[in-house]
């Protein structure tokens, strides 16, 4: 495995100048030529937002001490703990990058507490790797490190992504630089003219560019394959999050093709969905945002018991079938069918309802965004069924004869 945890390191000890364990720990971080930021007690907050972007964090348990012939009190101990859990929790809150506990003490009494704080799990895989510092002497850190990572896929998966984007990253901001160093004021000028806003237009542009020249990610499948055996409900939990955005971790005031609404039908007091279909450009034009028109398709729940997984059943208005074949639940022209959004639901679209919202109406009822290829693919259907040409009907005696004819 290449490039195992490619970036700075963050080392908390207390003892991190005089302690041979430690010590030797770092050595070997240094001696991969990976630059080292030392603490010797946890930072202050303006301190982890700037190390936020380290490749990890090494972290003593213990970082106190009792003076020789007295005892530290059960409190206070209490209270050091809990400002080293404390650090975990905003750690996690701020990226997803491994933390790895290195102590004197006895590995399985901090896991111990890491589990009553929700940090630590015996059923899934753990970014917190827990290990006595004695056993990581003697080169033996990079060895358990990569043992770790392989049994641990978010893990892996994430260091092979961040080492693949950041040089991707690199490689567009120079291939920019080189073309005009004055590219950010030709973009803009250009945004302006549109009057679209700026900040979404280049997160939109770079975004585009990085993600062109990413690629594939060189990944070993047997690291990943873990063999575990995932249930109904965890299956759609990793779809929805694979295809659907929480309204929650979106930009509150940036409208997307894909936008979900849920808007309450006066009518029968259910909730009709509603799905921007819009094109992103037409989205970000106009410097009055409220007044932005959305073009919406009206869906509704199907039940998963309408769903039939055999072609010899016949299907009435009411059911669906399931193509095993293709991996997909057949539609006809007439609706597009996305699972699994909005905590699992199965949604259909259909074309015959479109309304046209002005965000200002609908922005607080938007509940997430579906994204590509779901939008682009549901665009599509729906640009076939508004150019579809009508025919004669064809008489059913054309087709079926009638008693005595051949």
């Amino acid at each position: 495995m290449n490039n195992i945890l490619e970036g700075i390191a963050v080392v908390i000890d207390d003892k991190i100048e005089s302690e041979d364990n430690i010590k030797s720990i770092v050595k070997q971080i240094m001696d991969k030529k990976i630059p080292v930021l030392k603490y010797t007690e946890i930072p202050e907050g303006f301190e982890l937002a700037h190390s936020k972007n380290a490749s990890f964090y090494l972290l003593d348990w213990q970082l106190y001490e009792a003076a020789e012939g007295t005892a530290i009190p059960a409190d206070t101990i209490k209270e050091y703990e809990d400002e080293i859990i404390g650090y975990i929790k905003k750690i996690y809150e701020l990226c997803f990058k491994p933390v790895f506990i290195f102590t004197n003490q006895n590995p399985d009494d901090i896991i111990s507490k890491l589990k009553l704080n929700d940090l630590y799990f015996d059923d899934k895989p753990n970014f917190i790797f827990v290990k006595r510092k004695s056993d990581l002497i003697n080169d033996q850190l990079f060895n358990e490190l990569e043992n770790w990572i392989k049994k641990n896929p978010p893990i892996y998966i994430l260091n092979e992504w961040q080492n693949k984007f950041n040089g991707v990253q690199n490689t567009v901001f120079n291939e920019f630089y080189k073309v005009y160093s004055g590219w950010p004021e030709v973009l803009l000028n250009t945004f302006e003219s549109d009057h679209v806003d700026a900040g979404e237009k280049f997160a939109e542009i770079i975004n585009r560019n990085i993600m062109t020249r990413v690629g594939y990610l060189n990944i070993d499948e047997k690291i990943i394959k873990q063999g575990h055996n995932a249930s109904r409900d965890d299956i759609i939990k990793v779809l929805e999050g694979e295809r659907f955005v929480k309204n929650e971790y979106l930009p509150k005031d940036i409208i997307g093709t894909g936008d979900l609404f849920i808007i309450k039908n006066p009518c029968n007091k259910q909730d009709d969905y509603y799905l921007n279909i819009r094109a992103q450009c037409d989205l970000l034009r106009g410097d009055k945002k409220d007044k932005i028109e959305l073009y919406c398709l009206k869906g509704s729940p199907i039940k998963f018991s309408s769903i039939k997984n055999d072609s010899n059943v016949n299907i009435n208005k009411d059911e669906y079938e399931y193509s095993e074949k293709n991996g997909e639940i057949i539609e006809t022209i007439k609706y597009a069918i996305i699972p699994f959004i909005n905590g699992g639901k199965i949604i259909k679209f259909t074309f015959s309802n479109m309304k046209i919202f002005k965000w200002r109406w609908v922005k607080n009822k938007r509940i997430g965004r579906l994204l590509n290829p779901y939008t682009s693919r549901i665009q599509q259907k729906y640009g076939l069924y508004i150019q579809r040409l009508g025919q004669p009907r064809i008489p059913k005696e054309a087709i079926f004869s009638r008693e005595g004819e051949q």
